[in-house]
């Protein structure tokens, strides 16, 4: 007969009983946790593939085939020389070998949006694998935003090349870090074509490209090579600016002369041609003798829906320099010198909307670029969704309802203006 375990047995084995137990329930455990998370995970990507589909079909139905008014862009060119806004439409008639075809302009303009969507989608994606908070919240801001997604589809204009090229620059700088002189260096170059595609690109997009350079971990504003590459990226489209208002002006006679050879489209709306006569005097002038009425409705559409792109973003904080750069206001610094550059478009042109949603367009984008560029934060306050993410579906909703009738009020207010102006003295 076997003797029975002693009181030293029997302790010990109750004792690995018990730690046995402990070690299986925390492995229970997490195994609840991971896969909790990666429900989540796969909700959020839902609501974002969601978002994104939504908004392009939102666009794409409201206005499939291209206005006479953004394809005349397309037939800007360098017939008489250099001209502003000439680029896009120069480069489509050596393709084309004479003046394009409507279809022609479709497919380029098409191929440009594609592009943009392309990059934006990248980015989303980019965002949502880094798998913490801050990504989420970029990510969703991005996808259910009233002016990114939903903007680039409906807009179909070649100065999106501008904005394409800020996503660029921002994907560059993520992807090459430690080579930020030759990223800065292409980021002039990319906004130096911008501009000479659509001189607005200057005010509209250097300052973002900035940003994002100012964003970028271990910039230090104190340092000479920090001032030199954001140097780099501003002075060429400056000069670029300057040289299309001042060389590339067309005369009425020149102007005359596109809009005849546009004839052959059977426009009878308005086109850009008599805007590129415009010295910036005559801009400014030509937006002050607009009814105040049809100036005012713009400008509370696009405001409304700021409104909406600020409530978008409350889950986001615009990333600071580290202590160590000795200046925690240069982000501030930064999109106030855009918002001059949203003011001074409001003062040269019409369309205040579409700046406006430019404006949170690009505001988007680049604190997207500054959460991507920051190291990846890891840890229990990370497992799931913030509050925030309430209030970003909440707006979304909200966006959503709203903008297609607000986009298509703001449409008819534009195309009074354009027609007031053509039919002005």
């Amino acid at each position: 007969m076997e003797p029975g375990p002693t009181g030293l047995h029997r302790y010990s084995s109750s004792v690995s009983d018990h730690l046995n137990a402990d070690h299986e329930r925390p492995l229970a455990d997490s195994g609840l946790r991971v896969w909790g998370r990666a429900n989540r995970r796969v909700v959020l990507l839902l609501l974002l593939g969601g978002a994104v589909a939504f908004q392009i079909a939102q666009g794409l139905a409201y206005q499939r085939r291209i206005t006479p008014y953004k394809a005349s862009y397309w037939l800007v060119t360098y017939e008489f020389g250099f001209t502003r806004r000439g680029l896009a439409g120069e480069m489509l008639r050596r393709l084309a070998g004479t003046s394009p075809s409507l279809v022609a302009i479709e497919v380029a303009q098409y191929a440009l949006t594609a592009v943009i969507l392309t990059l934006l989608l990248l980015l989303i994606r980019a965002l949502w694998r880094r798998d913490n908070r801050a990504g989420d919240l970029a990510a969703l801001a991005l996808c259910c935003s009233p002016f990114v997604l939903d903007f680039a589809v409906f807009q179909r204009r070649p100065d999106q090349i501008g904005y394409a090229s800020v996503i660029l620059f921002g994907f560059l700088l993520y992807r090459m870090p430690q080579q930020r002189t030759l990223v800065a260096a292409a980021g002039g170059a990319l906004l130096t074509i911008s501009v000479a595609v659509s001189d607005s690109s200057f005010l509209a997009c250097v300052g973002w490209v900035l940003l994002i350079a100012i964003l970028a971990p271990g910039e230090n504003l104190r340092n000479l090579r920090t001032w030199s590459r954001l140097l780099l990226i501003a002075l060429p489209p400056a000069i670029m600016a300057i040289v299309s208002a001042t060389a590339g002006r067309l005369d009425h006679s020149q102007a005359q002369q596109l809009a005849s050879t546009a004839s052959k489209y059977g426009w009878t709306d308005v086109v850009v041609f008599p805007y590129l006569t415009d010295t910036l005097r005559e801009s400014v002038n030509r937006v002050g003798d607009m009814p105040q009425t049809m100036m005012l409705g713009s400008l509370a559409i696009g405001l409304v829906l700021l409104l909406l792109q600020g409530w978008l973003m409350l889950g986001l904080r615009v990333p600071t320099p580290t202590a160590a750069s000795g200046i925690r206001f240069a982000p501030a610094l930064a999109v106030a010198m855009c918002a001059i550059g949203l003011v001074a478009l409001l003062a040269l042109g019409i369309d205040w909307f579409r700046w406006i949603s430019g404006f949170g367009f690009m505001s988007t984008t680049a604190v997207a670029f500054g959460v991507l560029l920051r190291p990846s934060e890891r840890g229990p306050a990370n497992r799931a969704l913030a509050t925030p993410a309430t209030i970003l579906v909440s707006a979304y909703l909200l966006a959503v309802a709203a903008f297609p009738n607000m986009i298509s009020l703001s449409e008819g207010f534009l195309q009074l203006l354009l027609a007031y102006n053509s039919a002005g003295p």
